[in-house]
């Protein structure tokens, strides 16, 4: 997220704790810088293009979904975790 937003100190605290993650990330984009994007596939493009990455999701200690997401993908195709 922070280098979606061009900003390298910013952090969420509570990421799971946002009841329209969609419309959370455009307001936040919008205001810190003046730029939005028109729809979920673009902002998914562009969350790629600016390095997200789940496993990096993952190491937030309050985004457990990340970790949960990295296990089942393990647990089903019977690899270790990145965890």
């Amino acid at each position: 997220m922070s280098s979606f937003i061009n900003d390298p100190e910013f952090v969420y605290g509570h990421p799971e704790a946002i009841a329209d993650p969609y419309e959370e990330i455009r307001a936040i984009r919008y205001a810190t810088t003046g730029r939005g994007f028109g729809s979920k596939p673009i902002l998914a493009k562009q969350m790629v293009k600016n390095n997200f990455s789940i496993l990096k999701a993952a190491q937030h200690t309050e985004c457990s979904s990340a970790k949960y997401f990295l296990n089942k993908i393990a647990e089903v195709t019977g690899t270790k975790t990145a965890m």
